[in-house]
């Protein structure tokens, strides 16, 4: 809604079917930095009048650092959003990563030091940095489309964005850690729709952390009493990544058989 409102200032229909495809696509570019930008200054203004923000987010990720599946010994990484989607993974013990879909950064601060063992970066930029962005996934790019038209979605897609915006460090660092530190053991999502947007986090994590031959654990946590479109939609998470596998059966039911798959409130 925000692109159609900006861009019909600017071109009429018409208009719009005379445009070169480069410059249609350097115009959506535009709007999407300003709208990148306009969310960053909201967002930051939001949390910086929210006094109960950052607490609220402490809280949030100690439950799931707590919680259930992983073994008392073994550490987890979550992935997501604190205080919105995120996902975590647990690698060598002592070892807890966090990779935030969120744009904020609750746990830096100094009185939040007693979550230094966690080590927590942001996929896609932070408000902090001005390298947050929007964008899509490449399950998004039809097939028919021409070459020149590929290379204008292209410049949308997440990953690419990410590169282009400034470079986010603290991530590379975050990752090459996961990879050094060896075998994930427990894999915690929260907020996340599971959706075809993050579908390539999810595969990449869940083949790191050998999801379908080895013992790692996987949970997903929400907020409130409705359970039934978090199950849905891990279900529909799980049997893509089964097809993609080759797997005959949903690794929904081997993960449910095996007690290595978890689906609660953290309420």
């Amino acid at each position: 809604m925000i692109y159609c409102v900006n861009i019909s200032r600017e071109i009429n229909t018409s208009q719009i079917r005379n445009q070169d495809v480069n410059k249609l696509r350097d115009l959506f570019r535009i709007e999407l930095d300003k709208l990148e930008s306009d969310f960053t200054t909201y967002l930051k203004k939001k949390t910086t009048s929210n006094q109960q923000y950052a607490e609220s987010c402490e809280k949030l990720l100690n439950k799931m650092i707590e919680v259930n599946p992983t073994h008392e010994e073994i550490p987890a990484v979550p992935i997501g959003t604190v205080g919105g989607p995120m996902l975590s993974f647990s690698s060598e013990a002592n070892n807890r990563y966090l990779l935030s879909f969120n744009y904020t950064e609750p746990f830096v601060s100094k009185e939040r030091s007693k979550l230094s063992h966690i080590h927590m970066a942001n996929l896609h930029g932070t408000i902090s940095n001005g390298n947050a962005i929007f964008g899509i996934d490449d399950v998004h790019l039809p097939a028919n489309l021409s070459k020149t038209q590929k290379g204008c979605i292209r410049s949308f897609f997440k990953d690419i964005r990410c590169i282009l915006k400034e470079p986010n460090t603290k991530l590379d660092e975050v990752k090459k850690e996961i990879t050094n530190n060896g075998a994930i053991n427990v894999i915690k999502v929260f907020g996340c729709s599971l959706g075809d947007a993050d579908y390539h986090y999810f595969k990449h994590y869940l083949d790191a952390a050998d999801i379908i031959g080895g013992n790692s654990e996987i949970g997903f946590y929400y907020t409130g009493d409705k359970k039934n479109s978090p199950v849905q939609n891990v279900y529909s998470l799980l049997e893509r990544y089964s097809i993609d596998r080759g797997l005959s059966d949903n690794l929904f039911q081997s993960l449910q058989t095996s007690n290595r798959l978890t689906i609660e409130s953290l309420d």
